[in-house]
Protein backbone atom coordinates (compact mmCIF):
# COMPACT_ATOMS: atom_id res chain seq x y z
CA UNK A 1 0.00 0.00 0.00
CA UNK A 2 1.39 3.32 -0.61
CA UNK A 3 1.02 5.15 2.60
CA UNK A 4 2.81 7.73 4.88
CA UNK A 5 3.21 7.16 8.40
CA UNK A 6 4.14 9.33 11.63
CA UNK A 7 5.15 8.26 15.01
CA UNK A 8 3.92 9.64 17.87
CA UNK A 9 4.59 9.86 21.69
CA UNK A 10 3.34 10.31 25.25
CA UNK A 11 6.75 11.24 27.41
CA UNK A 12 7.13 13.57 30.23
CA UNK A 13 10.51 15.04 32.33
CA UNK A 14 10.86 11.57 33.93
CA UNK A 15 11.04 9.45 31.50
CA UNK A 16 13.76 11.36 28.68
CA UNK A 17 15.65 13.37 31.71
CA UNK A 18 15.02 16.95 30.28
CA UNK A 19 12.37 19.36 30.53
CA UNK A 20 9.68 17.72 28.39
CA UNK A 21 6.28 17.14 27.71
CA UNK A 22 4.64 15.48 24.36
CA UNK A 23 1.00 14.20 24.08
CA UNK A 24 1.10 14.01 20.47
CA UNK A 25 -0.64 10.41 20.42
CA UNK A 26 -4.11 12.12 21.74
CA UNK A 27 -3.67 14.98 19.33
CA UNK A 28 -3.25 12.65 16.50
CA UNK A 29 -6.44 10.69 18.29
CA UNK A 30 -8.07 13.64 17.99
CA UNK A 31 -7.71 14.77 14.68
CA UNK A 32 -8.54 11.26 13.49
CA UNK A 33 -11.64 11.47 14.54
CA UNK A 34 -12.15 15.08 13.75
CA UNK A 35 -11.48 14.35 10.05
CA UNK A 36 -12.71 11.00 9.78
CA UNK A 37 -15.18 10.92 7.12
CA UNK A 38 -17.66 8.13 7.25
CA UNK A 39 -16.85 6.25 10.72
CA UNK A 40 -14.65 5.85 13.46
CA UNK A 41 -13.76 2.35 14.43
CA UNK A 42 -11.89 1.35 18.13
CA UNK A 43 -10.31 -1.37 20.17
CA UNK A 44 -8.97 -0.61 23.11
CA UNK A 45 -8.29 -2.04 26.52
CA UNK A 46 -9.74 0.42 28.42
CA UNK A 47 -11.94 3.68 27.44
CA UNK A 48 -11.50 6.60 30.02
CA UNK A 49 -12.10 9.85 29.48
CA UNK A 50 -12.72 13.55 31.39
CA UNK A 51 -16.44 14.56 30.90
CA UNK A 52 -18.15 17.09 31.83
CA UNK A 53 -18.28 21.13 32.02
CA UNK A 54 -15.83 22.41 29.65
CA UNK A 55 -14.97 24.93 32.21
CA UNK A 56 -13.06 21.52 33.80
CA UNK A 57 -9.46 21.06 32.79
CA UNK A 58 -9.11 18.02 30.97
CA UNK A 59 -6.64 15.46 32.56
CA UNK A 60 -5.96 13.78 28.86
CA UNK A 61 -3.90 16.56 27.82
CA UNK A 62 -4.58 19.67 30.03
CA UNK A 63 -6.92 21.01 27.53
CA UNK A 64 -10.60 21.71 27.70
CA UNK A 65 -11.72 19.70 24.90
CA UNK A 66 -11.72 15.52 26.31
CA UNK A 67 -11.95 12.68 23.75
CA UNK A 68 -15.54 12.16 24.91
CA UNK A 69 -15.83 15.69 23.42
CA UNK A 70 -14.65 15.03 20.36
CA UNK A 71 -16.76 11.88 19.35
CA UNK A 72 -19.73 14.27 20.63
CA UNK A 73 -18.51 16.82 18.10
CA UNK A 74 -17.81 14.68 15.69
CA UNK A 75 -21.57 13.26 15.94
CA UNK A 76 -22.76 16.36 16.34
CA UNK A 77 -21.56 17.18 12.70
CA UNK A 78 -22.70 14.47 11.34
CA UNK A 79 -26.60 15.13 12.91
CA UNK A 80 -26.41 18.49 11.93
CA UNK A 81 -25.46 17.99 8.24
CA UNK A 82 -27.84 14.96 7.67
CA UNK A 83 -24.82 12.78 7.15
CA UNK A 84 -24.80 9.32 8.14
CA UNK A 85 -22.02 8.59 10.63
CA UNK A 86 -20.98 5.59 13.16
CA UNK A 87 -18.43 4.94 15.93
CA UNK A 88 -17.93 1.68 16.83
CA UNK A 89 -16.04 0.75 19.74
CA UNK A 90 -14.62 -2.79 21.19
CA UNK A 91 -13.99 -2.65 24.76
CA UNK A 92 -13.52 -6.15 27.29
CA UNK A 93 -16.46 -7.05 28.83
CA UNK A 94 -14.99 -6.19 32.17
CA UNK A 95 -11.47 -5.15 33.20
CA UNK A 96 -8.72 -7.79 34.01
CA UNK A 97 -9.21 -9.31 37.88
CA UNK A 98 -12.24 -9.84 39.84
CA UNK A 99 -15.23 -7.81 38.72
CA UNK A 100 -16.68 -7.66 42.09
CA UNK A 101 -13.00 -6.04 43.64
CA UNK A 102 -13.45 -2.16 44.42
CA UNK A 103 -10.45 -1.47 41.99
CA UNK A 104 -11.91 -3.05 38.92
CA UNK A 105 -15.11 -1.53 40.09
CA UNK A 106 -13.87 2.03 39.85
CA UNK A 107 -12.43 1.43 36.41
CA UNK A 108 -15.39 0.05 35.49
CA UNK A 109 -17.37 2.83 37.15
CA UNK A 110 -15.15 5.31 35.15
CA UNK A 111 -15.27 3.58 31.67
CA UNK A 112 -19.50 3.46 32.59
CA UNK A 113 -19.31 7.14 33.05
CA UNK A 114 -17.55 7.87 30.13
CA UNK A 115 -19.65 5.86 28.04
CA UNK A 116 -23.05 7.13 29.32
CA UNK A 117 -21.76 10.70 29.26
CA UNK A 118 -21.66 10.40 25.59
CA UNK A 119 -25.15 8.79 25.01
CA UNK A 120 -26.92 11.12 27.12
CA UNK A 121 -25.17 14.14 25.05
CA UNK A 122 -26.17 12.68 21.68
CA UNK A 123 -29.74 11.77 23.09
CA UNK A 124 -29.51 15.58 23.63
CA UNK A 125 -28.95 15.82 19.52
CA UNK A 126 -31.98 13.29 18.43
CA UNK A 127 -34.59 14.51 21.08
CA UNK A 128 -37.86 14.34 18.96
CA UNK A 129 -36.02 12.93 16.12
CA UNK A 130 -36.89 9.10 15.10
CA UNK A 131 -33.57 8.11 16.18
CA UNK A 132 -31.50 7.96 19.49
CA UNK A 133 -27.28 7.48 20.23
CA UNK A 134 -27.65 3.94 18.78
CA UNK A 135 -27.61 5.51 15.25
CA UNK A 136 -24.40 7.46 15.71
CA UNK A 137 -22.36 5.04 18.28
CA UNK A 138 -22.46 1.44 19.65
CA UNK A 139 -20.31 -0.31 22.10
CA UNK A 140 -19.30 -4.22 21.39
CA UNK A 141 -17.34 -7.01 23.21
CA UNK A 142 -15.51 -10.27 21.87
CA UNK A 143 -16.64 -13.64 23.35
CA UNK A 144 -15.15 -17.51 22.68
CA UNK A 145 -16.49 -21.06 23.90
CA UNK A 146 -14.99 -24.64 23.63
CA UNK A 147 -15.23 -28.26 24.11
CA UNK A 148 -13.08 -29.28 26.98
CA UNK A 149 -13.04 -32.93 29.03
CA UNK A 150 -17.02 -33.40 28.17
CA UNK A 151 -17.52 -29.78 28.95
CA UNK A 152 -18.63 -26.72 27.48
CA UNK A 153 -17.05 -23.38 28.55
CA UNK A 154 -17.22 -20.13 27.27
CA UNK A 155 -15.11 -16.33 28.11
CA UNK A 156 -14.73 -13.33 26.93
CA UNK A 157 -12.00 -12.93 24.37
CA UNK A 158 -9.42 -9.79 26.39
CA UNK A 159 -9.27 -6.40 24.50
CA UNK A 160 -5.54 -5.94 24.67
CA UNK A 161 -5.35 -3.95 21.35
CA UNK A 162 -4.92 -0.23 20.76
CA UNK A 163 -6.64 0.77 17.67
CA UNK A 164 -8.09 3.32 15.67
CA UNK A 165 -9.20 3.20 12.42
CA UNK A 166 -10.95 5.38 10.13
CA UNK A 167 -11.94 6.00 6.26
CA UNK A 168 -8.37 6.77 5.55
CA UNK A 169 -6.59 6.27 8.88
CA UNK A 170 -4.70 3.74 10.86
CA UNK A 171 -3.50 4.98 14.33
CA UNK A 172 -1.94 1.57 16.18
CA UNK A 173 0.30 1.67 19.55
CA UNK A 174 0.69 0.95 23.51
CA UNK A 175 -1.86 3.78 24.56
CA UNK A 176 -5.23 3.18 25.53
CA UNK A 177 -8.01 5.27 25.81
CA UNK A 178 -7.50 6.67 28.86
CA UNK A 179 -5.82 9.17 31.04
CA UNK A 180 -2.71 8.13 32.18
CA UNK A 181 -1.50 6.90 28.72
CA UNK A 182 -2.65 9.95 26.87
CA UNK A 183 -1.95 12.99 29.02
CA UNK A 184 1.87 13.03 28.50
CA UNK A 185 3.45 13.21 31.68
CA UNK A 186 2.29 9.92 33.61
CA UNK A 187 2.73 6.17 31.05
CA UNK A 188 5.46 6.76 28.38
CA UNK A 189 3.32 5.80 25.19
CA UNK A 190 4.55 5.37 21.36
CA UNK A 191 1.58 4.93 18.48
CA UNK A 192 2.43 4.47 14.64
CA UNK A 193 0.13 6.92 12.67
CA UNK A 194 -0.72 5.83 9.16
CA UNK A 195 -2.29 7.47 6.06
CA UNK A 196 -3.76 5.45 3.67
CA UNK A 197 -7.39 4.58 2.44
CA UNK A 198 -6.88 1.52 1.11
CA UNK A 199 -4.78 0.26 4.27
CA UNK A 200 -7.56 0.97 6.50
CA UNK A 201 -9.46 -0.69 4.36
CA UNK A 202 -7.73 -3.89 4.39
CA UNK A 203 -7.04 -3.89 8.02
CA UNK A 204 -10.88 -3.09 8.54
CA UNK A 205 -12.10 -6.07 6.47
CA UNK A 206 -9.65 -8.62 8.20
CA UNK A 207 -10.64 -7.32 11.63
CA UNK A 208 -14.15 -7.86 10.88
CA UNK A 209 -13.83 -11.19 8.83
CA UNK A 210 -12.21 -12.42 12.39
CA UNK A 211 -15.37 -10.71 14.42
CA UNK A 212 -17.74 -11.50 12.02
CA UNK A 213 -16.52 -15.24 10.82
CA UNK A 214 -15.24 -16.49 7.70
CA UNK A 215 -18.41 -16.80 5.56
CA UNK A 216 -19.53 -13.19 6.24
CA UNK A 217 -19.84 -11.21 3.57
CA UNK A 218 -17.62 -7.64 4.73
CA UNK A 219 -17.91 -4.72 1.44
CA UNK A 220 -15.70 -1.99 1.00
CA UNK A 221 -18.10 0.19 2.36
CA UNK A 222 -18.47 0.60 5.91
CA UNK A 223 -21.92 1.92 6.56
CA UNK A 224 -23.33 -1.22 4.98
CA UNK A 225 -22.07 -3.92 7.03
CA UNK A 226 -23.22 -2.00 10.05
CA UNK A 227 -26.51 -3.72 10.12
CA UNK A 228 -24.97 -7.15 9.60
CA UNK A 229 -22.46 -6.48 12.71
CA UNK A 230 -25.36 -5.40 15.07
CA UNK A 231 -27.20 -8.89 14.23
CA UNK A 232 -24.28 -10.93 14.72
CA UNK A 233 -23.97 -9.49 17.74
CA UNK A 234 -27.35 -9.65 19.09
CA UNK A 235 -27.65 -13.19 17.78
CA UNK A 236 -24.52 -13.96 19.54
CA UNK A 237 -24.97 -12.64 22.75
CA UNK A 238 -29.00 -13.90 23.10
CA UNK A 239 -27.42 -17.39 22.87
CA UNK A 240 -24.33 -16.83 25.21
CA UNK A 241 -27.16 -15.79 27.89
CA UNK A 242 -29.53 -18.37 27.04
CA UNK A 243 -26.63 -21.08 27.75
CA UNK A 244 -24.56 -19.54 30.79
CA UNK A 245 -27.26 -17.45 32.23
CA UNK A 246 -26.41 -16.14 35.80
CA UNK A 247 -22.35 -16.08 35.36
CA UNK A 248 -22.79 -14.56 32.04
CA UNK A 249 -21.89 -10.46 32.23
CA UNK A 250 -23.93 -10.89 28.75
CA UNK A 251 -26.85 -11.57 30.91
CA UNK A 252 -26.50 -8.38 32.31
CA UNK A 253 -26.83 -8.99 36.68
CA UNK A 254 -26.78 -5.79 37.68
CA UNK A 255 -25.71 -6.83 41.49
CA UNK A 256 -23.16 -9.04 42.88
CA UNK A 257 -26.05 -10.88 44.47
CA UNK A 258 -27.48 -11.85 40.99
CA UNK A 259 -24.06 -12.78 39.43
CA UNK A 260 -22.80 -16.50 40.14
CA UNK A 261 -19.44 -15.98 41.22
CA UNK A 262 -16.62 -18.70 41.68
CA UNK A 263 -12.97 -18.02 41.10
CA UNK A 264 -12.97 -19.29 37.21
CA UNK A 265 -15.64 -16.79 36.74
CA UNK A 266 -13.61 -14.02 38.54
CA UNK A 267 -10.75 -15.05 35.64
CA UNK A 268 -13.27 -14.17 32.79
CA UNK A 269 -14.85 -18.59 32.33
CA UNK A 270 -18.38 -18.61 32.38
CA UNK A 271 -20.02 -21.31 34.45
CA UNK A 272 -19.53 -25.24 32.54
CA UNK A 273 -22.36 -27.09 30.49
CA UNK A 274 -21.82 -31.23 30.64
CA UNK A 275 -23.58 -31.08 27.00
CA UNK A 276 -22.18 -32.00 23.47
CA UNK A 277 -25.50 -31.26 22.11
CA UNK A 278 -25.08 -27.33 23.68
CA UNK A 279 -21.84 -27.21 21.87
CA UNK A 280 -22.98 -28.02 18.73
CA UNK A 281 -26.02 -25.58 19.40
CA UNK A 282 -23.03 -22.82 19.75
CA UNK A 283 -21.19 -24.16 16.51
CA UNK A 284 -24.12 -23.62 14.59
CA UNK A 285 -25.67 -20.61 15.33
CA UNK A 286 -23.12 -18.45 17.04
CA UNK A 287 -20.66 -16.71 14.11
CA UNK A 288 -17.45 -15.52 14.84
CA UNK A 289 -17.04 -13.95 18.01
CA UNK A 290 -18.64 -10.84 18.55
CA UNK A 291 -21.26 -9.71 21.10
CA UNK A 292 -22.77 -6.91 22.54
CA UNK A 293 -20.71 -4.91 25.52
CA UNK A 294 -23.00 -5.84 28.85
CA UNK A 295 -22.77 -2.35 29.42
CA UNK A 296 -25.35 -3.15 32.82
CA UNK A 297 -23.12 -5.45 34.43
CA UNK A 298 -22.93 -5.07 37.82
CA UNK A 299 -24.12 -1.82 37.02
CA UNK A 300 -25.60 -0.74 40.59
CA UNK A 301 -22.93 -1.96 42.06
CA UNK A 302 -20.79 0.34 40.25
CA UNK A 303 -22.58 3.17 40.70
CA UNK A 304 -22.33 2.87 44.44
CA UNK A 305 -18.82 3.04 44.54
CA UNK A 306 -18.83 6.63 43.60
Amino acid sequence: FKATAQLTRSISHWAVGFDLKEASIINAIKDSITNAETFVYIETQFFISVQGDSSITNMETGEPESLADVIINRIRKAQRQEKDFKVIIILPMFPEGNPLDYVTQRIMYWQLKTIEYIQAEVDKMTRGLPMDHTDYIRFYSLGNYAFVDNKVVAEQIYIHAKLLITDTTVVCGSANLNMRSLAGNRDSEIAVVVTSRELALAMRKDLWREHLGPKAKITDVFLDDVDLWEDVARCNSRMYKKLFEGSCPLGGPRTKDHFLTSEKIFMGLWSTVDSRKTYEMLSEQVRGHLVKFPQHFLEDDIHNTE
